[in-house]
């Protein structure tokens, strides 16, 4: 049923309820296991002219590579997580967390897309009134967008 599973990771201790799922369910079903971690550039058009202002010039290459270097430290962070509950679930899955760097949303939907997943697994938190007008739902943007199944789970 769940050939291919993709996890969406955010943050590697509020996720472990998601991780544990995800691994239960990589035993259970035989599936391959897919983390991910993205690291949202910043679309705001003014943030060139905010880099020049602070250097003198900018170097998007290097604004990239700082991003994605942040990102490959979470995502080291979260596959030593995953690795910690696999072993106390006594489940044995691949644990090398990617790294995806763009819009959280279309990111993960996209990887889940190139290896065909069957489900994606993604942490949802609970906003109200106007924290939930605010700030976007990258769940909820998966949950609506992705053509596979998405699994939400309250964290």
């Amino acid at each position: 049923m769940f050939e291919r599973i993709v996890l969406a990771v955010d943050d590697a201790e509020e996720m472990e309820l998601p991780i544990r799922i995800a691994l239960d369910m990589v035993e259970r079903y035989g599936a391959g296991f897919y983390p991910i971690h993205v690291v949202d550039l910043p679309q705001n058009p003014s943030l060139p002219e905010y880099y020049e202002r602070q250097s003198g010039k900018v170097d998007w290459d290097d604004v990239v590579q700082n991003i994605e270097d942040r990102g490959g430290a979470v995502a080291r962070d979260i596959s030593e997580r995953i690795d910690e509950v696999a072993d106390s679930m006594e489940v044995q899955a691949e644990a090398t967390c990617r790294i995806g760097v763009g819009d959280p949303a279309e990111t993960i939907m996209s990887f889940a897309e190139d290896r065909d997943a069957g489900l994606i697994i993604i942490g949802m938190h609970s906003r109200k009134g106007l924290e939930r007008i605010l700030n976007r739902s990258v769940s909820g943007e998966v949950v609506r967008g992705s053509k596979a199944p998405v699994l939400t789970v309250h964290v």
